[in-house]
């Protein structure tokens, strides 16, 4: 083979790794946007569920509420701990919902871990706090939301994401 032959040969092949490279790399992006496309999916789906626990939640500490005889404080027992004592109390409103002892965010977050046995910080939820409405607002970076009014006990679930 004459020199030029070879050289030709050589780029050839240079081109065909790079080409095999591009194909390599957008097959690898593809991965990679799906994988990260399905954890928000999955983030979504987990605050989603959170909603529906803490709307039972909600209907059982009422019901515990009504049952003890409407008292202003009453011990969360199904949060155990190593003694096997129930040390959270949660504070209650005149209508029966849980309330919060602290109006700021704080107070949303522990409102939260006591109905809930998880931090907030655990469940990538950020807490804010609307003193003029009285609403804890619990979000996820994603775009979901769960606001609870604490005087009446409502609960109202945003799926929407931000992309």
């Amino acid at each position: 083979m004459q020199p030029q032959e070879q050289q030709d040969l050589k780029s050839i092949s240079l081109f065909r790794q790079l080409i095999a490279l591009v194909v390599f790399l957008i097959l690898l992006a593809t991965i990679a946007e799906r994988y990260f496309g399905g954890i928000n999916t999955v983030s979504a789906n987990s605050l989603a569920l959170e909603h529906n626990r803490l709307l039972n939640v909600l209907a059982m500490v009422r019901s515990q509420w009504q049952s003890l005889g409407k008292p202003q404080r009453m011990t969360a027992d199904w949060l155990l701990f190593e003694n096997g004592q129930a040390t959270n109390t949660l504070v209650m409103d005149r209508g029966g919902w849980p309330t919060i002892d602290t109006f700021d965010a704080q107070g949303c977050e522990q409102l939260w871990f006591e109905l809930l046995g998880v931090t907030a910080q655990q469940a990538d939820v950020a807490t804010e706090f609307d003193g003029q409405q009285q609403i804890c607002h619990f979000r996820t970076e994603s775009g979901q939301s769960i606001s609870y009014q604490i005087s009446s006990g409502q609960v109202a679930y945003s799926g929407d994401v931000a992309n």
